[in-house]
């Protein structure tokens, strides 16, 4: 049991929470009309905590506060000299005497804090309401006489006046969450949205403080909802681009699957989700080429392919501004329809001189290149731009639950029906860049490294 009191000018308030061994808490917030020390504030909460522990009948009970007096005169640290403390440690020990084992500790604010909110936070409107008094200050009460309108009191109920109809019935925290959670996933709900469940409960007749608040953690904490949820459209890490000082420095690869058999060949590959994206654009363009030129009976793709690589190679890039063909070689192509329909370029050429001019291109070429370089950089850090302002920056740190998107695990497809998350695994090693090292529940360290893009956080589970 967790208790605090606090004292103020119209009386006094007292935080309790009581927590069982199965970890249901049971949260209490009074407040006495009677003027009170901080001590005897405190005395009060104990007293009042120690009296509805009886009463639900509790046998072992400790007791945890942050008064350092009250405490120590309970276990006899401290001799109690005042009339009124001496009469509130007799109380206090007649109550104890009827559990079996009880004990009190003296621990730190910082451990009591939800009690000392608890004391501090009791709803003066109720009181009003209630008791029929106001507090002495004429700006609040007035502010707590224009709030008290919408709240009237029926039969010792407190009701808000709604603007959907009826007046909404006010419920505390146990309540607040079985009515949460019976809309949410009970036998009659569909998982809906903190939205559409807040809407329900007020439709039906209910009303708290922080109803989206709840809301949103029951729905965030649904295991179901986890499983289900669909994968993130924004990115999760900021874009690094590469940029290639010259032509065919780098070499990247995407293996998209098995092509038809060609003649005399075969070529096979697999698929791999996470490949640049860059070739993956790449080889959709040359795939949607080779598709094209095809005839409908034709399966023997591996004969076009070379004129669609070509066509691809000869063709203007937006990124530099030019082909690849002039980057590697400082000239444009002569493509076939120069041949069958001649230019003025192509037909008054001079072999002997064009010998020499491909020679001194290919001396000015690196100037070309560098100035491609230039331009792509630029247009890259154009994009960069563009792509990092939509970043859901996602991260994890060693010890986290997370779940993994089924797509990129591979692993057997459940249908429309089926999960679309996987776990949880937890995280075992950050590599910087969105790439984590996970184990499985058996302490087993899976084999590959996984990117932040196919993980979200798990917040139910433990290993």
């Amino acid at each position: 049991m967790f208790t605090d009191g606090s004292s103020c000018v119209d009386g006094s308030g007292v935080g309790l929470i009581l927590t069982n061994p199965e970890g249901a808490e049971f949260t209490y917030a009074l407040r006495f009309r009677f003027d009170a020390t901080n001590n005897e504030a405190e005395y009060e909460a104990f007293i009042a905590g120690l009296r509805i522990a009886e009463q639900m009948g509790v046998k072992n009970l400790k007791t945890n506060m942050d008064s350092s007096l009250v405490a120590n005169q309970v276990n006899g640290s401290y001799i109690a000299k005042e009339p009124r403390m001496i009469q509130y440690l007799e109380k206090v020990k007649t109550l104890a005497s009827s559990f079996k084992k009880f004990s009190i500790k003296q621990v730190p604010l910082s451990e009591n804090k939800k009690a000392h909110v608890l004391a501090n936070s009791v709803p003066l409107a109720l009181f009003t309401l209630t008791i029929g008094t106001l507090p002495a200050e004429r700006k609040k009460a007035r502010a707590v006489w224009l709030k008290s309108r919408r709240y009237p009191v029926i039969d010792g109920v407190l009701y808000k006046k709604s603007y959907l109809g009826p007046w909404l019935q006010c419920v505390g925290p146990l309540q607040a969450s079985y009515v949460t959670r019976e809309i949410h996933e009970g036998s009659c709900s569909m998982h809906a949205g903190p939205r559409s469940v807040v809407a329900k409960i007020i439709i039906i007749g209910y009303y708290w403080p922080t109803m989206h608040k709840d809301a949103r953690k029951v729905i965030r904490e649904c295991q179901d909802c986890q499983l289900h949820c669909p994968m993130p459209r924004n990115p999760q890490q900021k874009l690094t681009p590469i940029t290639s000082p010259w032509p065919f420095y780098k070499w990247r690869i995407d293996i998209a699957g098995p092509f038809p058999e060609g003649p005399d060949r075969r070529f096979a590959s697999v698929k791999h989700l996470q490949a640049n994206g860059l070739v993956e654009r790449a080889n959709k363009s040359l795939g949607e080429g080779v598709k094209a030129r095809l005839d409908k009976g034709s399966r023997y793709w591996i004969e076009e392919f070379p004129h669609v690589l070509w066509a691809h190679r000869t063709k203007i890039k937006s990124s530099n501004g030019d082909t690849p063909f002039s980057l590697t070689y400082r000239i444009e192509v002569v493509i076939p329809a120069e041949i069958g329909m001649p230019t003025l370029w192509t037909a008054k050429t001079n072999v002997v001189q064009n010998d020499k001019a491909l020679k001194l291109n290919l001396d000015l070429l690196e100037e070309k290149r560098e100035q491609a370089a230039i331009h792509e950089a630029r247009s890259k850090a154009k994009m960069e731009k563009y792509y990092n302002s939509k970043v859901c920056s996602t991260s994890f740190k060693p010890g986290d639950l997370v779940y993994w998107n089924k797509d990129a695990s591979h692993t057997k497809d459940g249908g429309k029906l089926g999960p679309k998350w996987e776990g949880p695994y937890q995280v075992m090693e950050a590599l910087g860049r969105g790439a984590y090292k996970l184990r499985d529940r058996n302490v087993k360290l899976l084999p590959r490294t996984w990117n932040a893009r196919n993980l979200k956080k798990c917040y139910v589970h433990e290993m």
